[in-house]
């Protein structure tokens, strides 16, 4: 959803004031609704960022200023079921005993606290807490803001060690294969990044003299974003913040236009096999979208009944969500096929849905705040779901107890 944000709160010992602005940056920084800008609500005074879409309508201002006590969400669970606990610890190995670490829960990177979590099960510890993130091979780009909402990448090598950071006033995007990513830096450069050892050798910037309102929200290509035959070439898609600008995409050619025939204010996602989703209009009521196809410059389906968030590698489904979006979160992610039929659906009673990734082309993960506690649940293709990792109660209704590295 794309994309609310996955930020972590400050120590207990902050001050009131510190937490009380912080709190409410993040409530508006993390807005859904795509359509108009901030800047367009209060005349221009500031910039309303969001992972994959910058927000929206000027009735939200008044939910995001209100901090609503985590006491008020309901207790039950989700579809009435509690969470599970965690299984047990299995005995200690012999000093001796060669033991490989346990498999994680997840197919994908994660963080929990300040401990990124791998794969294979191996965990890193980290000094910091990070609001989100991807992996760039093995390569961890961890995104973090100040108490002024200044936003930078930490980029942190397998064994924790930062050894870069990079100013942005974006979320970074990450293509298919985790080679490439995408992220707009302060003095407008629309930049790409693949190998953070190789100096200017390693990124390009794709598109300059762009404003701080603009949102990339795909990369396909790649992984060098150069043009054949120095490297690979690749197109960054972006977003304008005006809620009226088409979307565009910008090429290793240098070459930047627009790519939608017809109805177009944004887009939230592209896939390496050419298909979009595509934001067409927006109303009082909801958002109207489409799946479209670039080869044919036409849309394949259209819906007003949904929000289309995510697609996977094959663009055979797509993670959607009701079609008008407020708040801190959504009230439910599902599955859609390409023919708008839903599969399955996470719908917390009492509380929302945070973001959600592909795991795979067959897996949705989504965090889920309900009961007071943090989980993340599977959503498949086929039908089914579970519960992925167990209720947690770090963090808070504000700040999610896990960080899915997977981008925006």
């Amino acid at each position: 959803m794309n994309k609310s944000s996955d930020s972590q709160g400050e120590d207990p010992d902050e001050s009131w004031e510190s937490e009380m602005s912080r709190e409410f940056d993040h409530r508006v920084r993390d807005l859904n609704e795509a359509p108009f800008s901030l800047d367009h609500v209060k005349g221009r005074a500031m910039t309303i960022k969001r992972n994959r879409r910058l927000a929206v309508a000027g009735g939200m201002l008044a939910a995001a200023a209100v901090i609503v006590p985590v006491a008020v969400i309901s207790a039950q669970g989700i579809d009435g079921r509690t969470d599970r606990d965690l299984p047990p610890a299995t005995s200690n190995p012999s000093p001796t005993e060669a033991v490989d670490p346990p498999s994680s829960a997840l197919a994908l990177d994660y963080l929990e606290g300040k401990t990124w979590v791998r794969p294979d099960g191996s965990v890193v510890e980290l000094g910091v807490k990070y609001d989100n993130g991807t992996m760039l091979g093995a390569t961890l780009l961890a995104v973090r803001s100040d108490d002024e909402g200044n936003r930078t990448i930490d980029v942190i090598d397998q064994t924790g060690d930062v050894t870069e950071t990079i100013p942005l006033v974006s979320d970074l995007v990450v293509n298919a294969d985790h080679t490439t990513v995408a992220y707009l830096e302060p003095d407008g450069d629309l930049m790409t990044l693949w190998d953070p050892n190789a100096g200017d050798e390693g990124r390009v910037a794709i598109e300059t003299g762009l404003t701080s309102d603009v949102t990339p929200t795909a990369v396909v290509g790649g992984p060098s974003c150069y043009e054949a035959p120095k490297g690979d070439g690749c197109t960054v898609y972006f977003n304008h913040g005006d809620g009226e600008t088409p979307p565009q995409a910008a090429d290793s050619h240098g070459i930047t236009d627009q790519f939608v025939n017809g109805p177009a204010i944004g887009v939230e996602d592209v896939t390496e096999v050419g298909v979009a989703l595509v934001q067409k209009s927006y109303s009082d009521t909801g958002s109207c979208n489409g799946i479209y196809d670039l080869r044919q410059g036409a849309y394949l389906w259209e819906t007003c009944n949904f929000f289309l968030l995510d697609l996977n590698r094959p663009a055979t489904h797509t993670a959607a969500t009701h079609p008008y979006l407020d708040g801190i979160g959504n009230g439910w992610v599902a599955i859609l096929d390409t023919a708008g039929n839903e599969v399955v659906r996470v719908d917390p009673a009492g509380g929302y849905t945070g973001r959600q990734v592909w795991e795979d082309d067959d897996s949705l993960l989504v965090t889920v705040y309900d009961q007071g506690a943090w989980s993340v649940w599977r959503l498949n293709t086929d039908g089914t779901k579970e519960q992925a990792l167990s209720g947690s109660q770090a963090g808070s209704d504000m700040y999610p107890a896990y960080a899915l590295l997977a981008g925006s």
